[in-house]
């Protein structure tokens, strides 16, 4: 293949890929050829060249390849749609990864590693996608397989599972004491590695689980590590650290380093195509210009944001809460009626008590007919999120 779109990276990043690209010119064999075009397909995606990574991984999946193979090819593809956040094309192959596995006899220790790999990827893929009985229904197979593992990297893959389903099961809010120390044991295990990357998904993991604690302070340290250990590769976890770094900002009503924080995950995120943090980012923009009093941008750029986090984040309240307010200085309360519903949904980032119960008694005079008052509802709702910082 012809290395192209990489002027943008790092110089010895580049290198790296054209070397790559040179041994697998050069290789002889099927088998060289094979392990060439698998290390070049992992550079691609560590450098975000997520559709070309994909392309290759394409080609080592073959029909005539065993299952096993074919499962592992799978698994990678579905890690690259993960990585740029296309949740609905990583959970078509997350399921077509888990299906061919299971046609192997799971009876070699190569088929149950693999096996157990996929489990992780597929918690990865349906956390994602919000998918909570499929990410418990996995989990649940990984402990299974947990009692024979002795390697540390497996361990750390298995308590990253765990964690997703923790973090579901409470909907990103207010997460105990007992989720802290579970991400302080992942990280120890981590760092017993030597490996930056897996040293840096667990000091980003620690990093989610402290923001949605809301300890800014303790999350804010943690990303700032991670972003310091990833340098410009494995940008899913990258723009993930980026894009967090800014919520927290705007939980602390800093105006100025939420923008910064915004214009610089949409710029990565962009040449990345991870089209849900350029929508996140893009949010957090709505939230900065409505700060400013600039609600005709503030309308836009959240409407914009909520058409696409929607359908693919439970966090849509960040396009909501500025669209509430354009929407008030409009005298426009009926039709925030229809978005102020979104946040009840039994999937969606859970919000403080009451807050939601402002948010209920809103919607149920929404719901009678009864304009009246409604404009008082609407603001009760939105001073309130500014209170605690979902505004």
């Amino acid at each position: 293949m012809k290395l192209t779109g990489i002027n943008h990276l790092q110089p010895d990043y580049r290198e790296q890929l054209r070397k790559a690209e040179k041994e697998l010119a050069i290789a002889k064999t099927e088998v060289e050829k094979i392990n060439c075009q698998q290390v070049l397909a992992d550079l691609l995606e560590q450098n975000g060249l997520h559709e070309d990574s994909r392309n290759l991984w394409k080609q080592l999946a073959a029909p005539h390849q065993n299952k096993l193979e074919q499962a592992r090819c799978w698994r990678k593809i579905t890690e690259s749609f993960i990585n740029q956040r296309d949740l609905d094309n990583a959970a078509i192959n997350a399921e077509k990864s888990l299906n061919i596995i299971r046609q192997t006899l799971l009876s070699s220790e190569e088929e149950k590693a693999e096996y157990f790999n996929i489990l992780v990827q597929c918690c990865s893929t349906f956390y994602f996608s919000l998918q909570s009985e499929k990410v418990e229904e996995c989990v649940k197979e990984l402990r299974k397989l947990f009692t024979a593992v002795t390697d540390n990297n497996k361990k750390i893959d298995f308590y990253f599972s765990v964690s997703l389903h923790f973090l579901l099961k409470h909907r990103w809010y207010q997460l105990p004491e007992e989720a802290v120390s579970h991400c302080q044991f992942y990280m120890h295990l981590a760092k017993q590695t030597g490996n930056p990357t897996i040293i840096a998904m667990a000091v980003t993991g620690s990093g989610f689980v402290h923001l949605w604690r809301e300890e800014i302070k303790e999350s804010r340290e943690l990303f700032a590590e991670a972003i310091e250990i990833l340098g410009e590769k494995n940008y899913g976890f990258l723009m993930m650290c980026y894009t967090y770094m800014c919520i927290g900002y705007r939980m602390q009503n800093n105006i100025s380093m939420t923008e910064l924080w915004a214009k610089l995950t949409i710029e990565k995120a962009e040449k990345t195509g991870n089209k849900l943090y350029v929508a996140v980012s893009t949010a957090n923009l709505a939230w900065v210009y409505a700060k400013r009093k600039n609600f005709l941008y503030a309308e836009d750029y959240a409407r914009k944001s909520f058409d696409f986090l929607m359908h693919e984040s439970p966090l849509y309240y960040l396009s909501i809460f500025p669209l509430l307010e354009a929407l008030l200085k409009k005298n426009a309360a009926m039709e925030a009626g229809k978005y102020i519903f979104f946040l009840l949904h039994p999937k969606a980032k859970r919000l403080p008590d009451l807050l939601t119960e402002k948010i209920k008694s809103f919607t149920t005079t929404w719901v009678s007919g009864d304009t009246s008052g409604l404009n008082e509802l609407l603001a009760a709702i939105i001073d309130e999120a500014k209170i605690s910082g979902y505004y």
